[in-house]
């Protein structure tokens, strides 16, 4: 859903590509190159946690700045920042009931009309940077206790058509919100790349 407001063909698997070998074909975000099997188990955690302490750097670096809006990039600093917390809320609750349910079908997480309905609007910069933070490192804990026969457990995702994902392909969605919304935060701060 690209809507001028929010994640401009960003955050789910917009690009299905060939991986090069005869049948098989991998999922890769046209926006940003993540490709979703390409992702370890062990890399999650820690990833998690790195783009989510760099996304809370961030915003205490610019403060009140990171609430503006950049005019043609959409939500602003401080919009993707409190998006990657609720992403990162959103996801761990998800894992944890494919770990509990058999082949769960998610609630929409309502990203753009969070911003349009003004739920972010008034949020301080630090409190959402030590939020984000937060969230990264309890998503990261939640992800590491998983015993690793559960992984492939799965859960109906909707977005972008309705389709089961491993509890793993959705953990490496969390990923892939931190780190291309971390991007589209540097966009904002530093400038187009």
């Amino acid at each position: 859903m690209i809507s001028g407001r929010g994640p401009e063909a960003s955050s789910s698997p917009q690009g299905l590509r060939s991986a090069g070998t005869v049948g098989r074909v991998t999922e890769r975000c046209d926006g940003c190159g993540f490709e979703w099997d390409a992702i370890d188990r062990a890399e999650v955690a820690p990833g998690v946690v790195r783009c989510t302490s760099a996304i809370a750097q961030r915003l205490r670096t610019v403060g009140a700045s990171a609430a503006v809006r950049t005019e043609g990039l959409g939500w602003s600093a401080l919009e993707y920042a409190a998006h990657v917390r609720d992403v990162l809320l959103n996801v761990r609750d998800r894992i944890i009931q494919t770990l509990i349910e058999d082949d769960p079908q998610y609630a929409m997480i309502w990203r753009d009309e969070r911003v349009d309905r003004g739920l972010y609007a008034g949020d301080a910069v630090d409190e959402v940077a030590d939020e984000v933070a937060i969230a990264g490192r309890l998503f990261a804990r939640t992800f590491d206790r998983i015993d690793p026969d559960l992984l492939t457990r799965t859960g109906v995702y909707a977005f972008p058509e309705p389709r089961p994902r491993t509890v793993l392909w959705i953990a490496a969605q969390a990923l892939h919100e931190c780190e291309h919304h971390l991007a589209d935060i540097d966009e904002r701060i530093v400038g187009p790349r």
